[in-house]
């Protein structure tokens, strides 16, 4: 249980530091007391946690009898939340054989030793070792990016193919 001062339009105040500010004594959940009111949270609206968050209503809704309500504000995602986001659902990590499959799948599979190829040494030899002995593609391996790079794939497009593969 939680209290709203309506002096100082603040949230969250405990029964005990209800009862310190006011010097008085009174029963947990009381409606009233003094300037604080009892806060109920109101559910979840509906919205899509991909474009919007849930924000606490600056002030709660008086109710007549019961303890008010605090609500939520549905707000749009900024571009950089959206980026975060996206970038969480990245894994860090997928085994070579999920790579593979999500590679093959792209229809990239077959480009891939030709891409190694076309890079200079001493990358060419770096890149035929990974690629032939890693058991895992790290996402934050230079490797990636370059064969990303030799591929033709934006880093988004290697971050899809990692979310696709973790997914195999």
């Amino acid at each position: 249980m939680t209290y709203y001062n309506t002096q100082t339009q603040t949230f969250g105040h405990s029964h005990d530091d209800v009862a310190r500010a006011t010097s008085s004594s009174f029963a947990p959940g009381t409606l009233q007391v003094g300037d604080y009111r009892l806060i109920e949270s109101a559910p979840d609206p509906a919205y899509n946690p991909e474009t919007q968050r849930l924000q606490p209503a600056d002030a709660p809704t008086p109710r007549t009898g019961q303890a008010w309500l605090r609500g939520w504000q549905v707000v749009a995602l900024t571009a950089a939340e959206m980026t975060a986001i996206a970038k969480a659902k990245v894994p860090a990590s997928v085994t070579m054989r999920q790579g593979r499959l999500a590679l093959l799948a792209a229809g990239k599979l077959a480009q891939v030793n030709a891409a190694i190829a076309s890079l200079p040494e001493p990358q060419k030899s770096a890149a035929l070792i990974e690629w032939d002995f890693s058991n895992e593609l790290q996402r934050g391996n230079p490797f990636v990016a370059t064969l990303g790079a030799a591929l033709g794939l934006s880093d988004a497009q290697v971050d899809q193919l990692f979310i696709t593969a973790a997914a195999l």
